[in-house]
């Protein structure tokens, strides 16, 4: 039976007094215990307190700051000061105002009414009502603090276990950590300025500018985290909660056409193949396709001892003697520099231009309106009579799709749907590749240019001709029997 599926609840980080008698507090500026270089006892980076440097302990261990007085927990004043600026301007000192007891609000006055500051603020906190204004941006905000209400203050701040932010000494003895110590530090010496009891009865206005510079700086330790987490690049999205991929590409999800004049034609994908482009299919085998470059006309060219090798000239599209460079070389002839070629079919604006290496074609192909081709390396190898205006650059996306012509059709994959909700997610497949959107069918051509027979076809080669830009297939096209039990989330990984 299918489990229920449950909200993620969260809640505000605030230590009870029962989780911080577990803890040491964190009460000195001083990272070293004196000339010894043993860390102080009492200090950021405490081997009592977070325990040895290299025990799996020093990754756990929390420590806390007591920052002796109640303060606006991190979020709950950010959601605040978004919510009407004259909140801000209160607890920063700046801005006078009234408390209104039938709104439950605060509201502007005159510079001589009123009042300001983060203990008048603090005062009618529990008591404060926002409107809802209908905005639904707005009206979460007001949900938010009013759910947390209870929980909006602290008076001690965690401290980050010390092996996730350890200081680092080099030979030379200079000390390097990470930049979230330099704003805990802060917070200490911003304490330093509190006596050590505080009486909440009194007149708490002394400490409206010590309470608010804690606020802003425990904002920005707030702030330096969530930067590290959230967004695509982040910390936990980069290294923990992203999908790595050996040998396949994440697509989108289509429906295959399945549509066809004559089912038993040679390009009609299968009702149990998956149609991927070219980009996708390559990286998917990737060895296979590396493979596939060094055994095609690329392998030819570049088999050679020296840097020397025949190219074809832009201008009178014959082969010449071209010396290139160590870095051409081994681009070509490494699965490294391969790899790399392969990848530029990421780029569409690059998948139609000939290839070119040191200001040189790298090959011709011979493409005749009776659904033919050739590939040659020189304009001579044409046989006498034959129409050369047939004749151009090998383009990148021909180039690798023709390496692997009898290749591509016999690999099969798995098509896996994310998130993995059940066996239906993820099944194996046959690949079926296509270049552009619409394809031809095309016979390769003997040196007489003549077909070498029917086993020797490009099942899709890549429509380039007209003025328009050639549009290619860039999805995962899975059969309409498989398209519903995936969900149709359009998150796809072929591998």
């Amino acid at each position: 039976m299918k489990k229920a599926m449950l909200p993620l609840n969260l809640s505000l980080l605030v230590p009870t007094k029962t989780e911080l008698q577990r803890l040491r507090p964190v009460t000195t500026l001083d990272i070293f215990d004196g000339p010894g270089g043993n860390f102080h006892d009492d200090g950021l980076f405490s081997t009592i307190t977070f325990g040895r440097v290299g025990d799996p302990e020093r990754d756990l261990r929390f420590g806390y700051i007591n920052l002796k007085v109640p303060i606006l927990h991190p979020v709950v004043y950010t959601r605040l000061v978004r919510l009407k600026a004259l909140y801000k301007g209160i607890i920063a000192g700046t801005v006078r105002a009234a408390w209104n007891p039938e709104t439950k609000d605060f509201e502007s006055t005159t510079d001589l009414e009123g009042d300001t500051g983060y203990a008048f603020f603090m005062r009618h906190l529990h008591e404060l009502s926002p409107a809802k204004t209908g905005s639904s941006v707005r009206d979460l905000r007001v949900t938010f603090f009013e759910k947390y209400r209870n929980d909006s203050t602290l008076e001690q701040l965690l401290v980050l276990p010390a092996g996730l932010r350890d200081a680092d000494i080099d030979a030379d003895g200079r000390v390097s950590m990470d930049e979230v110590n330099d704003l805990y530090q802060s917070v200490l010496m911003i304490s330093r300025n509190m006596p050590e009891r505080v009486n909440y009865k009194d007149d708490m206005r002394p400490y409206d500018r010590t309470r608010l510079s804690l606020t802003l700086k425990i904002v920005e330790i707030y702030e330096h985290f969530e930067r590290l987490i959230s967004g695509k690049k982040g910390f936990i999205q980069a290294r923990f909660a992203s999908r790595r991929i050996f040998n396949g590409t994440r697509n989108v999800l289509s429906s295959l056409d399945t549509s066809a004049v004559d089912l038993s034609a040679r390009n009609r994908p299968g009702f149990n193949d998956t149609v991927v482009g070219i980009y996708q299919a390559s990286k998917s085998v990737l060895p296979k396709s590396i493979y596939a470059l060094k055994t095609s006309v690329v392998g030819d060219i570049f088999d050679t001892t020296t840097n020397q090798v025949q190219l074809v000239e832009p201008q009178t599209y014959k082969s010449s003697w071209v010396d290139v460079s160590n870095e051409d070389m081994d681009r070509w002839t490494t699965d490294e520099g391969l790899e790399k070629v392969i990848n530029e079919l990421s780029v569409t604006e690059k998948r139609s231009r000939p290839v070119m290496v040191a200001g040189h074609f790298l090959a011709l192909v011979y493409v005749d309106d009776k659904a033919n081709y050739r590939i040659v390396r020189s304009i001579d190898e044409l046989p006498e009579g034959a129409d050369t205006s047939w004749l151009r650059p090998i383009t990148l996306v021909e180039l690798i799709y023709l390496a692997g012509r009898d290749m591509w059709y016999k690999n099969a994959a798995f098509v896996t749907r994310y998130p993995v909700e059940n066996y239906n997610s993820s099944y194996p497949t046959k690949h079926y590749v296509k270049t552009t959107v619409v394809g031809e069918m095309r016979y390769e051509l003997d040196e007489n240019l003549e077909r070498k027979g029917e086993d020797h076809v490009a099942l899709e080669y890549p429509r380039l001709g007209g003025d328009d830009t050639p549009k290619y297939h860039d999805s995962t096209s899975v059969s309409p029997a498989r398209l519903a039990p995936l969900g149709g989330d359009f998150n796809l990984t072929v591998n």
